[in-house]
């Protein structure tokens, strides 16, 4: 019988076994390994969970009414559930050799000295900092605007007069660059700042639509919302490479790790439109166009605007953000403040970028927008906010980076915690999906860790012992099948929390709030969650022969679907080069009777573009595939065992340069351009 003891230190969960044949054991472990190792194919198993481990209120600051009732979610075996995640070891040697845990927090320093800040409505000169500066003479700035007709591109005003202590800014001014002088004219600073006007006519109506809820919904709360995502990061690199920031959300504000949370789509955008709008990328495909403007798109942060909320959107990366990357943003601001102006005019600045443009003068990137959000909540901390943060750059192209950024996002909710804005916010920590490229990708984990993002709540222990409700169900669907449109649904659900009559939201299509039990019988068609980025009861992945029938079939059906997606005006045919790995999924029993799953990848040419599909069957054995991959090879168009790609196929290296002719970004990855050779 185990005994499990959850002990946290430096973010692990570590397990104590007391059985006096504790060495008989390690033994048997160590000569199953060699085993392992010298066997032909690798295997990847995952374990169940044990029995043992039991729901223990005691671990957050709060006490729920009738616990003895509290049916828990975690005393069940996986087969109680209908989907289960097995649990894959983050801490695997392997694994920890390739997640950056020696990489060093961004520093900035050695660019020109920010001489000015912001105090209220003025600009004002660090006389201190200045006096240091030879020669110094004055200051000067000048307004950045969007532009009335796009979202990618900003205007800028005209230079204001020069100043030499401080100068007052125009009711209004919102974003701004500051170029200071010398007496022969040499630039000696240059600063962007991001200020939050309060807009007294939008606060005029933001009041009126406030009371409007209060009276016409009764909600029985008002709380915030403040969201910080991050791009392509698993939920085990989460735990590995942001250990400390971790380490603060569950052990000092208590907060609930959606274990088994799952992305709907292959990158950002589509899993955007699932947590911001509750749609998938199809449905909303129906009626728009990437050409098009997304506001007619219906957002979570328009429900919360026309409930009186004042809204934040802010993320770096500008040119291939969320909305933007081969698309064209929108015609009018989607929140109340929108850092989008400032961050392209940042983009566009060669001379200011340091540290791999992680740096932003003397400033790291992602402290610019912490602190654009800090700024929001002050100016605000007596109104209703919704703050967004979403962070591209940093781990965009390798997620092991995100541990270069671990303190700046700790020292950021420290302050928030600080400062009080958590005693009446939800915090959501995420990321949109797992990684798309990088080592630990190339490996058996990654392919797991490819489709499993993260996401973290962080409530008021306040709002957790007044609706203990509440707190069973989230701390139950911590260990239930659960995804972006959850979320949601959730701050659907927060928004009119509780509220006795009918609200002003359509119907959810799609999603369950968390504040709800997660039924146990869900699964991935409930959500709905695609196949290729389900990982339902995925028992073991099994490494089949390269070289073999079925190992070519099935790569040779997946090359099929990527050329299907190719533009055949611009872009060649793709030949297979190379089989990289073809993985066996096992599934438990009763699946397995439904279905088989493999994971193909390989190479191409020309042009050497890796990709990685899903593929499933009926069930069926080896070779009753491979005579059917041999009648298709003859030109047999019969599909007896149901063999079916998954539309989502990945492209696991870059492609700038070779797919550049292709405009349409869902087919980039599967382009290799006529005019490159």
């Amino acid at each position: 019988m185990w005994i499990l003891k959850r002990i946290h230190f430096d973010g692990r969960f570590f397990l104590f076994r007391f059985i006096p044949k504790v060495f008989s054991i390690l033994l048997t472990l160590s000569i199953a390994y060699i085993l392992l190792e010298l066997s032909i194919f690798k295997t990847i198993s995952f374990n169940k969970w044990d029995k043992s481990e039991k729901y223990n209120s005691s671990v957050r600051n709060f006490s729920l009414q009738q616990e003895s009732a509290v049916d828990d979610g975690f005393s069940r075996t996986p087969e109680e559930l209908a989907c289960q995640f097995f649990p894959l070891d983050p801490y695997e040697p392997s694994i920890l050799k390739l997640s950056g845990l020696d990489k060093k927090t961004i520093e900035c320093s050695g660019y020109m000295p920010d001489l000015t800040y912001i105090n209220g409505d003025k600009l004002m000169i660090d006389l201190d900092k200045a006096k240091a500066v030879a020669n110094f003479t004055s200051c000067s700035y000048q307004s950045i605007y969007r532009h009335p007709d796009s979202d990618n591109k900003v205007e800028f005003g005209n230079w204001s007069d020069w100043f030499t202590t401080s100068i007052e800014l125009p009711e209004g001014t919102e974003f701004i660059l500051v170029v200071c002088k010398d007496n022969q004219t040499n630039t000696v600073s240059k600063t962007y700042h991001a200020l939050v006007p309060k807009h007294d006519k939008v606060t005029e109506l933001d009041q009126l639509r406030l009371k409007k809820r209060k009276v016409t919904t009764q909600p029985k709360e008002t709380l915030n919302v403040i969201i910080v995502g991050m791009d392509g990061v698993s939920r085990n690199q989460l735990l590995r490479g942001m250990n400390k920031t971790y380490t603060f959300l569950m052990k000092d504000l208590h907060s609930f790790d959606m274990s088994m949370y799952s992305q709907t789509g292959i990158n950002t955008f589509p899993n955007f439109l699932t947590l911001f709008s509750g749609n998938s990328e199809d449905e909303v495909s129906l009626w728009w166009h990437r050409s098009n403007h997304l506001d007619p798109l219906d957002t979570i942060w328009r429900d919360y605007s026309n409930a009186g909320y004042r809204t934040l959107y802010t993320e770096d990366f500008p040119s291939i953000g969320a909305f933007h990357f081969t698309r064209e943003g929108f015609l009018f601001p989607p929140t109340t403040y929108y850092s989008h102006p400032i961050c392209v005019a940042i983009e566009k600045d060669k001379d200011i970028w340091r540290s791999g443009r992680h740096c932003i003068g003397n400033q790291a990137e992602i402290d610019f927008h912490f602190s654009y959000i800090h700024r929001f909540l002050k100016t605000f901390n007596k109104s209703p906010t919704f703050a967004t943060a979403f962070f591209t750059k940093v781990s965009h192209n390798e997620m092991t980076e995100n541990k270069r950024v671990d303190e700046h996002t700790y020292k950021f909710y420290k302050t928030l915690k600080d400062d009080g804005h958590l005693n009446n916010s939800l915090l959501i920590t995420f990321s949109d999906h797992g990684p798309r490229w990088g080592p630990i990708r190339s490996t058996l984990h990654g392919i797991m860790e490819s489709r499993s993002p993260y996401a973290v709540l962080t409530f008021p222990l306040w709002f957790l012992e007044k609706y203990p409700d509440v707190a069973r169900n989230v701390e139950i669907n911590t260990k239930r099948l659960t995804s972006h449109y959850d979320l949601y649904s959730t701050l659907g659900d927060l928004l009119y929390f509780k509220s006795p009559g009918d609200i002003p939201l359509g119907p959810r299509k799609h999603g369950i709030s968390l504040f709800e039990e997660i039924p146990k019988n869900r699964t991935c068609p409930d959500v709905p969650i695609p196949p290729e980025f389900c990982l339902c009861n995925q028992e073991e992945l099994k490494e089949l022969p390269k070289k073999s029938n079925l190992s070519i079939g099935l790569a040779n059906v997946v090359l099929t679907a990527v050329n299907s997606k190719r533009n055949e005006t611009l872009c060649r045919e793709l030949k297979l080069k190379d089989i990289l790995l073809v993985v066996d999924v096992s599934l438990p029993s009763f699946m397995s009777k439904e279905k088989r799953i493999f994971k193909i990848k390989f190479d191409a040419s020309p042009g050497g573009a890796i990709y990685e599909g899903t593929v499933q069957t009926k069930p069926c054995e080896d070779k009753e595939l491979e005579d059917y991959f041999q009648k298709i090879k003859s030109g047999s168009q019969e599909n007896p065992l149901g063999v079916t790609v998954g539309d989502s196929i990945d492209r696991l290296n870059f492609y700038k340069g070779k797919a550049d002719c292709e405009p349409d970004s869902f087919k980039k990855p599967y382009c290799h351009c006529k005019n490159v050779e």
